[in-house]
């Protein structure tokens, strides 16, 4: 009897270790595939960008992939752009963050040597909505040690300006001075124009005491970013790791005493 329950409580740890394992290995993966848009909820001068990764559904689509690195236009830049550009749909909104998003883990150096030499890949172009190269990126050097990025066939003009963070070797965030915008898209044809209607006589409307403020309002000076947020976001990741492994060493330790 004694040698039966012995046997069963072996395998009965064998069960659960196997589980336990499983398990680890699902929270180390969520923790090596950061949560873009967790991490940046720390650097609240991109809210912008981090909000349409969310409303169209890219931020979804990246929780698939574990490295990959994100130029990021900041909110003074991509807000007049999405003004000047709001004939966009929500799905070439959509496909220009996607071109936003290189399918490897770069460093500051490794952009350097590229100069030209090889073509990125985009999320853009591994989703094949792209046409040929649409979804490609070149990078060069500037004569003055800067780095620029843009479609290629043309001379990129946007300047990668800083790394922001960086998760080695899955996630990495650089600052750009503008928007990335894929050849195709810009191409597009107008969208046409309705047929005109004939106007009404204008009614007269009292002017307001205050006029509302307007979308030309100088743009205020970018916060600095919380350090804390992303930190706080892998503590409390691993913080399961931790808690699993404790359950496993317990659980053996009650079945081997049964």
């Amino acid at each position: 009897m004694s040698k039966s329950r012995k046997t069963c409580s072996l395998d009965q740890m064998q069960q659960l270790m196997l589980v336990v394992v499983l398990v680890m290995t699902s929270v180390v993966h969520s923790v090596s595939g950061q949560n873009l848009t967790a991490v940046l909820l720390g650097f609240t001068q991109y809210s912008q960008f981090n909000s349409l990764l969310s409303s169209t559904g890219v931020a979804q689509q990246l929780a698939g992939f574990r490295t990959y690195s994100v130029m990021l236009p900041s909110n003074d830049v991509l807000t007049p752009w999405l003004a000047a550009n709001s004939k966009f749909t929500t799905g070439e909104i959509a496909n220009v963050l996607r071109y936003h998003v290189l399918m490897n883990y770069f460093t500051v150096d490794e952009l350097r040597g590229l100069n030209g030499g090889e073509n990125v890949t985009t999320l853009y172009q591994d989703t094949g909505n792209a046409y040929g190269q649409d979804g490609m990126l070149t990078i060069t050097d500037g004569t003055g040690g800067e780095v620029f990025i843009g479609p290629v066939g043309v001379t990129p003009t946007v300047q990668i300006l800083t790394n922001i963070t960086q998760f080695p070797y899955n996630l990495t965030m650089f600052k750009i001075s503008g928007v990335l915008v894929p050849l195709g898209l810009v191409a597009l044809p107008p969208a046409p124009t309705p047929a005109p209607v004939p106007a009404k006589a204008p009614v007269p409307v009292k002017a307001p005491a205050n006029a509302a403020p307007t979308l030309s309002t100088p743009a205020t000076k970018a916060t600095a970013p919380s350090p804390n947020a992303a930190t706080a976001l892998l503590v409390h990741q691993y913080s399961y790791i931790l808690l699993l492994s404790s359950l496993m060493l317990f659980s053996a330790s009650f079945l081997l005493n049964l």
